[in-house]
């Protein structure tokens, strides 16, 4: 082990490590300076010396030395640009030699050999260090001398020579060109260190030079030297690691060889590695994770990624250098970032135009920010929460996806983060968020846990007076929706409905707390009873009775559209003529063919487009033609509905009630007696709260459909004054671009070379699937994801898939496999399988047989529509949208949650049941 220098003399020529100041940083070089900064920060660094870049200048003003350098400077001429390699190696040849012929001072050759004592006994390591080497911008790595074992003042004299003239080969000169330096300005100081005779060495990256992610440091090992590694001359291991989750993976490779000191004791050599260790990791984990340690600090220190040469010798770990990487991949890299469409699928499902992620993205961070705000969140708070506001919602090739990292922040603003993580993982949107690996100081994490507690108190404030609240917020919504004459404003002008617009935001949007505060009030409530069945039941019953105990909720508000266009299709199938009319006539033809027939009727149908004509599918996509558009959805559904007599909402009510007092009673009996009291309690804190946000997000549909009818009376005057080549146009525009344009401050008047662009990027994005998960080390449009696995699709029988338990009931039948609901207005009695549903489906559903859904959890709309219809439903079926095909015949179990594949669709026309 490497003893620390005794006290050494501070001489004009010679600094020791000890002896180095603020004053010698400038004329010590890059190397030397690195040093000196490792140790500042308590990295173990061999002890060492330095010959000032000043002694160097004195040496070059000696001799022929001089005239050389003249030389050299005519034969390169002024071009730098120019790099003729014969003129470069004769410049390179000519400062060579006359150095070649000029010895060192005697008096520095005594000064040496102090020094050389001074590190105590063992050989040195004579090392370049380029003032200006090793900076943010420049690197002479690969280009000076180094030289290993050098045990003699003679020796280490003649290896300083060695490094002073390799400032003029033929590599250096070139690269000072291109640098725009003259050789007459070159300043070269040399580190001479004590020689530590490595067991293993390698090299560090604090970021993955091939990527440039900084959360993958790269670590080279092999056995003996680090030259080896530096040259290439031995096999290596290869280790990343990260700064939060340790080691990542491993590359362990036979390494047969090593550069060992030679036998001469000068200079090194190759030899074989023994046999039993070759195979074996050069780096235990305990080493990787020392070094990552080691490595984060040093580049926290510099304040930029580093490339690290390392040993390890008797156990201790060394650095040997350390210098920034300057051949560093274009930084797009960073903190992971993951986006998930969990949820939000539901909303806004395929391709999402920029004019409705616009509007959404504003409404989030208007709504969100307003909650932390309404619930007593400090100044400091709330503006560490904006960026997070900001971007929880991502738009990836024309997809709309959840911001998992700003969630994540969102979440861990209220008592008990990490719980109500998991409720949202298990209960709301089935799928991981994961954790916060940031090290914060003690005191920020005190202070965030008073704030957390704060935002709680504020929380719990609400809850004790969220039920008048809520009536008191649905009868103002009411108000300022009724309040706008919807049918005037296709024919508005410009200014009028950005003034309607603007009303929008600021007495909606911005008083939007009280559906938020419900929706935690929901998630809370639900996660109790989860936790609470988990005590009593096993795993795999969980989500049916969790179900169950939620189904039956008298008065749901998104059933309440089906069930008024089975009641007018009941009275309507009474009459012939009604029949008829409807049968044969469509959209707005058919509703003008019941009013002549009878107009009771006919207004009832009115009443329901004015009530519920923007409850559709893709009820929150701004482009989505609604009910109050083109009503031929509604007319459909009500022609499938006078083919089913059977169709009984009161049956259905009933059987729900019983499923849910069954559940009820069940769960009161595994319970003890002095529990059950607080039972009752829990699950009507529960029902009410899935009720009311089954009525507050009707509200929401209201307030987007509002949105949608301004946006599209002003996509008409835009295309009235030919700013647009039509109507829809406008959908290809973002919220802020129609505003800037409308309030005369757009930073682009050339809208439909816009739209034009973008039509073409939406054309490309229309081509292309994407998974559900993205996963980015940094920005997500400059790196590559992260490939999901994907489920192959299967052709055979006996194939079971597992997804959440939601609705009750074991069926059996075909397949029908729905991608928009408004491509299959009838599903004929059969299963449907689809990627995700929203509240518009729900006219569907009485006519199903079953529901499969790929993406859902026990509280999304596909849940809690299913059960309020009794369809025996089973959701979060990993991959079943591209397992299964129409056709297909299957097995429902509500129950276990599992759909069992019976037989295919070529199975079932060879004669399988059905």
């Amino acid at each position: 082990m490497p003893t620390y220098p005794s006290k050494m003399s501070v001489s004009e020529h010679l600094r020791p490590q000890d002896g180095l100041d603020a004053a010698d940083i400038g004329g010590v070089g890059g190397k030397a300076a690195g040093l000196l900064r490792l140790l500042k920060i308590g990295v173990s660094v061999p002890p060492f010396w330095v010959v000032k870049s000043e002694t160097f200048r004195e040496y070059l003003r000696r001799g022929e030395i001089p005239e050389a350098i003249g030389r050299a400077m005519l034969t390169l001429g002024d071009d730098r640009e120019t790099q003729n390699r014969a003129k470069l190696a004769e410049a390179a040849s000519l400062i060579r030699d006359a150095m070649a012929r000029t010895p060192l001072d005697a008096g520095l050759t005594d000064e040496f050999a102090v020094a050389v004592a001074a590190l105590g006994p063992g050989s040195c390591a004579v090392r370049s260090s380029m003032v200006g080497e090793d900076s943010e911008l420049h690197s002479f790595a690969g280009q000076l001398e180094t030289k290993l074992f050098q045990g003699s003042a003679e020796e280490v004299g003649d290896a300083v020579l060695n490094c002073w003239r390799s400032a003029f080969g033929e590599r250096a000169l070139a690269y000072m060109r291109t640098l725009g330096q003259s050789p007459a300005e070159a300043r070269l100081a040399v580190v001479v260190q004590r020689m530590v005779e490595s067991d293993l060495s390698g090299v560090a990256f604090s970021a993955n030079p091939v990527t440039g992610d900084a959360e993958e440091y790269t670590f080279i090992a092999a056995y003996g030297l680090g030259e080896g590694i530096v040259n290439g001359a031995v096999p290596a291991d290869e280790y990343v690691w990260s700064p939060h989750h340790g080691e990542l993976g491993a590359r362990v490779v036979c390494k047969d060889t090593a550069v060992t000191r030679s036998e001469s004791g000068r200079g090194t050599e190759l030899r074989a590695v023994p046999t039993q260790i070759r195979d074996q990791r050069a780096l235990s984990l305990e080493q990787v994770d020392e070094l990552g340690s080691m490595v984060e600090r040093i580049a926290a220190d510099a304040g930029r990624p580093m490339d690290v040469e390392w040993c390890y010798s008797g156990g201790r770990l060394y650095v040997l250098q350390a210098r920034p990487i300057t051949a560093l991949r274009a930084r797009v890299a960073g903190a992971p970032r993951v986006f998930d469409n969990a949820n939000i699928q539901e909303s806004y499902s395929g391709l999402t135009t920029p004019l409705t992620f616009s509007f959404a993205s504003r409404v989030y961070t208007t709504v969100f920010s307003g909650l932390i705000r309404a619930l007593g969140a400090s100044e400091r708070t709330q503006i560490e929460f904006g960026p997070a506001a900001d971007s929880l919602l991502g738009l990836i090739d024309g997809r709309v996806y959840y911001n998992l990292d700003s969630w994540r922040q969102f979440l861990e603003l209220f008592p008990g983060g990490k719980r109500r993580i998991e409720e949202v993982e298990s209960v709301m949107w089935h799928t991981r968020i994961g954790a916060d690996h940031a090290d914060r100081p003690m005191s920020e994490r005190v202070r965030r846990r008073l704030e957390a507690v704060r935002i709680g108190l504020g929380l719990g404030w609400c809850f004790l007076r969220l039920e008048a609240r809520i009536e008191r917020f649905l009868e103002f919504f009411d108000s300022v929706h009724s309040s706008v004459d919807r049918g005037c404003l296709a024919d508005a002008d410009l200014d009028e409905l950005r003034a309607v617009s603007q009303r929008l935001q600021s007495e909606l949007m911005r008083r939007w707390d009280i559906p938020n505060v419900n929706d935690f009030r929901v998630l809370m409530s639900s996660g109790r009873l989860r936790r609470l069945l988990l005590r009593v039941y096993s795993e795999h019953e969980i989500d049916a009775k969790l179900a169950a105990l939620l189904g039956g909720i008298e008065g749901i508000e998104s059933v309440k559209p089906t069930l008024a266009l089975i009641g007018i299709a009941r009275d309507a199938r009474r009459d012939p003529g009604l029949v008829a009319a409807l049968r044969d006539h469509h959209g707005w033809s058919a509703i003008e063919a019941v009013r002549r027939l009878s107009p009771p009727l006919a207004d009832r149908i009115d009443s329901y487009i004015a009530r519920y004509g923007d409850r559709t599918i893709g009820e929150l996509k701004l482009e989505t033609v609604s009910a109050r558009e083109d009503p031929s959805f509604a007319v459909e559904i009500l022609r499938n509905y006078l083919q089913r007599p059977e169709l009984d909402p009161e049956e259905i009510a009933r059987r729900e009630w019983r499923l849910f007092c069954e559940a009820r009673a069940d769960l009161s009996r595994r319970l003890p007696a002095w529990r059950r009291p607080l039972l009752r309690f829990e699950l009507d804190l529960a029902r009410r709260a899935v009720k009311a946000r089954e009525a507050l997000r009707l509200r929401r549909t209201l307030a987007f459909g509002l949105a949608r009818d301004i946006y599209r009376a002003i996509g008409s005057r835009l295309h009235e004054a030919g700013a647009l080549e039509s109507q829809r146009d406008v959908f290809y525009l973002s919220a802020e671009e129609v505003d800037g344009f409308l309030d005369g401050r757009a930073v682009s008047c050339q809208l439909a070379a816009v739209v034009a662009l973008r039509k073409s990027e939406y054309a490309r994005y229309a081509r292309e699937e994407r998974p559900h998960r993205l996963e980015f080390h940094g920005n997500p449009y400059l790196t590559t994801p992260a490939e999901e696995e994907r489920p192959e699709p299967v052709d055979g029988g006996g194939e079971l898939l597992r997804g959440i338990a939601c609705c009750a009931g074991v069926v059996e039948g075909p397949v029908q496999v729905i991608a928009d609901g408004r491509d299959e207005l009838s599903v004929n009695g059969q299963i449907i399988c689809t990627m995700r549903t929203d509240p518009g489906w729900a006219p569907l559903f009485p006519t199903a047989r079953g529901l499969i859904v790929e993406r859902g959890s026990t509280l999304s709309h596909s849940a809690i529509l299913a059960r309020e219809f009794g369809i025996p439903t089973v959701v979060g079926v990993p991959g079943v949208t591209a397992i299964l095909r129409d056709g297909d015949v299957v097995r429902i179990d509500g129950d276990a949650g599992t759909v069992e594949m019976v037989g295919t669709r070529s199975s079932r026309a060879a004669g399988a049941p059905a």
